[in-house]
């Protein structure tokens, strides 16, 4: 959010004006406090983002991303974030899925053919859905 629309948003001081010359207006609809944008700002976005790496890997290896996985990985995503995950494995019974928990993306996927005989490094957690 830029800026100019952050402070937009945000309401006056009562008994402020804008210009030395401005008396203040009580006619106009009252806008967001603060406290109010910061923590829109601040709310972590809905749903999971797929990297341009695991959607190439999605594609390639057929796997099924359907509403019902995505909101899956999203309530994973948020349960490995409250624990401080920082990177995960994400196991579903047919696909896994490595995850920046920190930037609520998926990184690559791997189908269930490939998740045998393999080794996940570089993950502090795991999920499995």
């Amino acid at each position: 959010m830029k800026v100019q629309e952050l402070a937009a948003r945000v309401q006056p001081v009562p008994g402020t004006s804008t210009s030395p010359t401005q008396a203040p207006r009580t006619h106009d609809p009252p806008r967001s406090s603060f406290a109010e944008v910061l923590r829109q700002v601040q709310a972590p976005d809905e749903g999971v983002r797929l990297s341009a790496h695991a959607r190439q890997r999605i594609a390639q290896r057929g796997i099924a991303f359907d509403d019902l996985l995505a909101r899956q990985l999203t309530e994973a995503v948020q349960e490995l974030s409250a624990k401080g995950a920082r990177e995960a494995l994400v196991l579903h019974p047919e696909a896994a899925f490595i995850v920046s928990v920190t930037n609520r993306t998926v990184v690559t996927a791997l189908d269930r053919q490939e998740m045998q005989q393999r080794i996940f490094t570089q993950i502090d957690s795991a999920y499995i859905l």
